[in-house]
């Protein structure tokens, strides 16, 4: 069972129907049902550094971007120990972790849902991004790019695309 809910999806980027423009998703992850305004406006502070990135700056009518709200029962993403981690373990709807292959800072979560949710709330998406609520620097790429908000966590989530 998941600790938390979808609540729904938001389109904060709008360039058009999703049928004719290339749709990114941003979730989030680790964000507690109170602190659901703070995804919105990291969401957004997103959406902005994406758009303002080569060569999204230029394909700016082109693209929609989607913020899906997921809450989680608690906030952040565990940090194990045996990374030199604060031994966190948060109850969280994607089950975000640091320390995936005994590196600190390699972000992951479950893809495989993150998927699901992002497909359902958004059919024609093409890019889905984890925004974990975690200011431990972190990400990773795979089958959705993974990034904690960190200072600099735009770049990384960007570069973390890169590898998605």
């Amino acid at each position: 069972m998941a600790n938390g809910e979808v609540l729904g999806v938001e389109k904060i980027v709008d360039a058009g129907p999703p049928e004719q423009r290339w749709n990114a998703v941003i979730v989030s992850e680790g964000y507690r049902s109170n602190e659901m305004d703070q995804f919105a406006i990291d969401a957004g502070n997103f959406a902005e550094a994406l758009l303002a990135a080569a060569p999204f700056d230029r394909l700016r009518a082109a693209i929609n971007i989607f913020r899906v709200d997921v809450t989680s029962t608690e906030s952040g993403a565990k940090d194990p120990k045996k990374c030199n981690g604060t031994g966190a373990k948060p109850k969280t709807f994607f089950d975000a972790s640091f320390c995936s292959n005994g590196i600190r800072r390699l972000l992951i979560a479950n893809n495989g849902r993150v998927i699901k949710v992002v497909s359902k709330q958004v059919p024609q998406w093409h890019m889905a991004f984890l925004a974990v609520n975690s200011t431990i620097s972190g990400g990773s790429g795979g089958p959705v790019a993974t990034f904690s908000k960190a200072p600099g966590s735009t770049e990384i989530a960007i570069h973390e695309m890169g590898h998605t």
